[in-house]
């Protein structure tokens, strides 16, 4: 699991999670993102990147 954050004024702050299994899967298989501004909302889908963030 990969997490990151961008801590900024309202619209530009938001989370975002990558998912990988660690032993089977050279990159992430999912990747989703929660706005601040969807706080209260579930997490949307977003692009899966190409590698893997150390």
């Amino acid at each position: 699991m990969h997490l990151s954050w961008h801590v900024m004024i309202l619209p530009y702050d938001w989370a975002k999670i990558d998912l990988r299994h660690r032993f089977d899967e050279f990159k992430p298989s999912y990747a989703f993102e929660i706005s601040s501004l969807d706080a209260n909302s579930e997490p949307v889908p977003i692009e899966v990147p190409e590698t893997v963030w150390r």
